[in-house]
């Protein structure tokens, strides 16, 4: 497990420079619910519960009829340090998000899943890469989510994670988010939505491979369950996959074998 070998190129022939992401080790043991969904599920809850306080928190008569308040205008405007710690605050004194962080507490205590684990560490994924990547399989494994994220990032419909809700849901410190050369570009794992010059900016929406989820969550997206059974089974790989090229260029490309179906 975690080797770097044997990946057929084009030819045929083996190449070493190519990851084999091998999930049929019996290590990858199946869950009721993955680790990474569940830290996402209760940082999602205890992150709904703050912004509800925000919105309640009305400083104007009638405001609600205008389509951008003069409260939400006051709150973007508000020194970004001061609004952090009212929310870490908030999470310390309601009862019900101190709650959600006391579950995020014993969940860190698990192991991690090993399935996401052995893949971040051979693609080397950084800490703002796979918090967007495993916020692009929450949405795509269960559609719910991705109502979840719309509500979270205050719109009107569901909506695909972007950069700036995971390092607002991870807490992560402020740097540059994955661009064109990053890892889940290079190895096809998630691309964002839009084209052009607002592809990479924080706002924008990202998706992941669902061929991935296989071997990743375990799960059908038309089952709506993260543990339906027999699912597991080997995902196609893109056209560009097939053909070697890769959107950093270089005709690397990633590899990855799920568990064969069990037969349930």
């Amino acid at each position: 497990m975690g080797e770097t070998v044997n990946a057929a190129g084009r030819d045929g022939q083996s190449r070493l420079d190519e990851p084999v992401i091998d999930l049929t080790d019996p290590a990858f043991e199946d869950v009721a619910e993955p680790r990474w969904f569940s830290e996402i599920r209760l940082r999602a809850a205890r992150r709904v519960l703050w912004l509800r306080r925000l919105w309640s928190a009305h400083s104007y008569n009638d405001e609600r009829l205008l389509a951008i308040s003069h409260s939400e205008v006051d709150r973007a405007l508000a020194p970004r340090a001061e609004t952090s710690e009212a929310e870490l605050d908030f999470y310390r004194c309601d009862e019900r998000a101190a709650a959600l962080t006391a579950q995020l507490a014993t969940l860190a205590r698990r192991p991690e899943d090993v399935r996401l684990e052995h893949l971040t560490a051979v693609l080397r994924l950084s800490p703002p890469e796979t918090a967007l990547f495993t916020l692009t399989l929450a949405a795509a494994a269960d559609p719910g989510m991705a109502r979840v994220f719309g509500y979270l990032l205050d719109s009107t419909e569901a909506a695909d994670p972007t950069l700036w809700l995971a390092a607002t849901l991870f807490e992560l410190p402020a740097e540059p988010g994955p661009g064109p050369d990053s890892a889940l570009v290079r190895w096809l794992l998630a691309e964002p939505v839009v084209s052009g010059r607002d592809a990479f900016a924080w706002s924008s929406g990202w998706r992941a491979d669902p061929l991935l989820l296989p071997a990743l969550v375990g799960c059908s997206p038309a089952s709506g369950s993260l543990a339906a059974p027999g699912w597991h089974q080997r995902p196609r790989r893109r056209a560009a996959a097939r053909s070697g090229a890769a959107p950093g260029g270089g005709g690397r490309r990633r590899r990855i074998r799920a568990p064969a179906r069990s037969g349930r």
